[in-house]
């Protein structure tokens, strides 16, 4: 997720696509969400099955 190069093929595959700034400043925001909650749940080695039951 973190990767240089990535980045700026991404910016510039999304910006050919019409996304505007504020959308990619947005799917950056959401990809470091989703990256910070799934370390500190592993990290903090939460028990799957628990969270499993949570969403039935």
């Amino acid at each position: 997720m973190k990767c240089e190069y990535c980045i700026v093929a991404h910016t510039a595959m999304a910006k050919k696509a019409g996304a505007s700034q504020e959308e990619i400043k947005t799917a950056i925001m959401v990809a470091g969400v989703v990256s910070l909650n799934s370390t500190v749940m592993y990290g903090n080695q939460y028990n799957q099955e628990k969270w499993r039951k949570m969403f039935q």
